[in-house]
C-alpha cells in the first residue's frame, strides 16, 4: 500500500446503521463499510478488554431508565428467557422506532 497524504487518504465516515471507509488493496482502491451491529459485536468479543467494558456500562448506565422500561414491558408480556428477562438489539430497534414515530 501506498504512503497516502493526509488530504489524499479518506476518513471513516457513518452513513445510515455504517461505517463508510475507503481502503487499498494491491492495485485496488474499495470502497468498503462495516455495519454498527459487527462493530458492536466485536466489542463484545473484546469484553476483557477494560476499555470496552468501561464503554459498555457508561452506555448501559446512560440508558438504564429505556432500557428498565423495555424490560418491563417485555415481562408484561410473559417474554422470559431462563427465568428473566433478555433485552436485545431487535427490543431497542422497535422501542426506537416507536419514539420516532411519536414525535
Amino acid at each position: 500500500m501506498s504512503k497516502c497524504t493526509s488530504k489524499e487518504r479518506n476518513v471513516p465516515e457513518i452513513i445510515g446503521n455504517c461505517v463508510h471507509f475507503r481502503m487499498s488493496y494491491v492495485a485496488h482502491e474499495l470502497q468498503c463499510r462495516v455495519s454498527n451491529q459487527a462493530l458492536l459485536k466485536m466489542m463484545y468479543f473484546a469484553e476483557n478488554d477494560p476499555i470496552v467494558s468501561e464503554v459498555l456500562l457508561k452506555n448501559f448506565s446512560a440508558n438504564r431508565a429505556q432500557i428498565e422500561r423495555i424490560a418491563i414491558e417485555k415481562f408484561k408480556r410473559g417474554d422470559r428467557w431462563l427465568g428473566g428477562v433478555w433485552v436485545t438489539l431487535h427490543d431497542v430497534t422497535e422501542d426506537l422506532l416507536r419514539a420516532k414515530r411519536h414525535f
